[in-house]
C-alpha cells in the first residue's frame, strides 16, 4: 500500500472520529424534563389509556384498541413558552397517520424525528389499519434525532389523534424543559 493511500484512510478515519464524537456530544449536551403528561379520550374504540411519567423521566403510555382503526388523523401543535407569559408556535400540523406510516417521514422534520423515535419504543406496526388490542409507547425521552441549534426552553405540545368526519378523539396534553446539561449542573451546584 502507497504512503498517499494509509494517509487517506487514516483521515478518512479521523473524520468519521469526529462526526461520531460531535453527535454523541449533541445528543448528551440535552436533557428533557417532563412535568406534565396527561390523556383525554373521547373515542369509544381506545378504553384503558394512561399516560405515565416515570421516576427515570420517561414517558409512558398504554391503551387497548378494541377494533382496527382504519384511518386516524393527528393535529399536532408545539409551543414554546417566552416571557412574559407569551407563547411563540413552533408548528401546528395536521396530517394522515397512515400515510406517515407508510413513508416514515413528512414534510416537517421535527414531526418525523419525534415519530422515527417513538417507533423504537412501541409495539405499534407501522401500517394501516392499526391493529385492535394492547398498545404501547415506553421510555420515551430519546434525543437522537434533537436539531443541535435548539435552545434551552420550556414547552408545550398538544396531540389530538381524531378520525375524519367524527367528534371521536383522543388528546394528548405534554409539558415540559429542554436543559442544557452544563447548564443544570451550574444550577444544581449554586
Amino acid at each position: 500500500m502507497d504512503m498517499n493511500r494509509i494517509c487517506c484512510y487514516l483521515c478518512l478515519l479521523w473524520l468519521l472520529g469526529i462526526g461520531f464524537t460531535v453527535e454523541a456530544a449533541r445528543r448528551l449536551r440535552y436533557m428533557v424534563q417532563f412535568h406534565g403528561f396527561d390523556c383525554i379520550n373521547r373515542w369509544s374504540i381506545v378504553k384503558n389509556w394512561s399516560c405515565v411519567i416515570a421516576e427515570d423521566g420517561t414517558i409512558n403510555t398504554e391503551l387497548t384498541v378494541l377494533e382496527p382503526i382504519p384511518e386516524v388523523w393527528i393535529n399536532c401543535k408545539m409551543t414554546v413558552l417566552r416571557p412574559p407569559n407569551t407563547e411563540m408556535v413552533i408548528f401546528n400540523t395536521t396530517l394522515n397517520i397512515c400515510k406517515l406510516l407508510s413513508s416514515g417521514s413528512t414534510a416537517n422534520r421535527l414531526v418525523t424525528s419525534i415519530y422515527q423515535t417513538m417507533l423504537k419504543a412501541t409495539n405499534l406496526v407501522p401500517q394501516c389499519p392499526i391493529r385492535k388490542g394492547h398498545l404501547y409507547f415506553h421510555n420515551m425521552a430519546s434525543l437522537e434525532k434533537l436539531p443541535a441549534f435548539m435552545p434551552e426552553m420550556d414547552f408545550k405540545t398538544y396531540i389530538k389523534f381524531f378520525k375524519p368526519n367524527s367528534t371521536e378523539n383522543s388528546e394528548v396534553f405534554l409539558n415540559g424543559s429542554l436543559i442544557e446539561t452544563n447548564r443544570l449542573r451550574q444550577k444544581l451546584g449554586h
